[in-house]
C-alpha cells in the first residue's frame, strides 16, 4: 500500500515517532498538530514553481485522471489557532483502484500572522516555503529488465492567519525497462529516455494546485 505523506520538510518516520493524534479516512488518514513555535525569519526565496492560482471547482470524492495516476478529491480538518475557528482544506490525494484515498498527512503549526515573504497565494492565503523534488527510483536486475519510477513531490505551507498548514503533492509513474548489461555495466544499454525528468509532471502539479480550496466551517 502506498501513502501520500503531507508535512513540513519531515519524513514520514519522523512524524510516526512523535506523538500525534490520528483520525482514519479511507486507508489512512493523520493529522499532526504542534504549537506554540516562534515567528519564521530567514532570506525570501525564489519558488522552484512557476504558478498562478485559478481555482477549478472539483467535488468532494471526485475522480481526477493524471497520466496513469488516478486522485480523489479529499476534505480534510483543522483549526485557526489564532482564532479558534474550524477550518477545511479540500484537495486531491492519489486513489485506489476504488477510488478510495490511499492516505495523507496534514501537519498545522502555530505562527505568527505576519508572511513578509510568500510565493504565491493558493485559495487566498500566502503559499510559502515551496520545494519541488524530482525523483527517480531504478531496480533493475542482472539478468536484464527492471523498472524505473519517475516521481515528482511538491511540497508547500499555506498561512492560514496564524495556522501553518503544510502538505504535500505527488505525482508518477512505473515503467517496465530492458536493461541488460555488458559485464556489469548497466550504462550500456540504459534506458536514457525514461531516466529524464517529466516536464509534463509540471503541467499536471499545477492542475492539481488549482483545485485547492481553504475555507471556514
Amino acid at each position: 500500500m502506498r501513502k501520500i505523506f503531507m508535512g513540513l520538510g519531515l519524513a514520514g518516520a519522523m512524524l510516526l515517532a512523535g506523538g500525534m493524534e490520528g483520525v482514519k479516512v479511507g486507508n489512512s488518514l493523520w493529522s499532526k498538530t504542534e504549537s506554540p513555535l516562534p515567528e519564521a525569519t530567514g532570506t525570501c526565496l525564489q519558488s522552484p514553481l512557476k504558478f498562478t492560482y485559478k481555482y477549478e471547482e472539483k467535488r468532494v470524492g471526485e475522480l481526477i485522471k493524471m497520466g496513469k495516476e488516478t486522485y480523489v478529491m479529499v476534505k480534510l480538518p483543522f483549526v485557526e489557532f489564532g482564532s479558534g475557528k474550524k477550518y477545511y482544506i479540500k484537495m486531491p490525494v492519489l486513489a485506489d483502484k476504488n477510488g478510495q484515498p490511499l492516505g495523507a498527512w496534514v501537519e498545522t503549526q502555530y505562527m505568527s500572522s505576519n508572511a513578509k515573504c510568500f510565493h504565491y497565494r493558493l485559495s487566498g492565503y500566502p503559499s510559502l516555503n515551496n520545494r519541488l523534488y524530482y525523483m527517480i527510483n531504478q531496480d533493475l536486475w542482472q539478468g536484464g529488465g527492471g523498472t524505473v519510477m519517475n516521481e515528482v513531490v511538491f511540497v508547500t505551507s499555506i498561512l492560514v492567519h496564524k495556522t501553518l498548514l503544510s502538505i504535500r503533492l505527488h505525482l508518477g509513474s512505473y515503467k517496465t525497462v530492458q536493461n541488460a548489461p555488458v559485464n556489469g555495466d548497466f550504462t550500456v544499454n540504459a534506458p536514457w529516455r525514461v531516466l529524464k525528468k517529466k516536464t509534463t509532471y509540471i503541467r499536471d502539479l499545477k492542475k492539481l494546485l488549482n483545485t485547492i480550496k481553504i475555507g471556514e466551517l
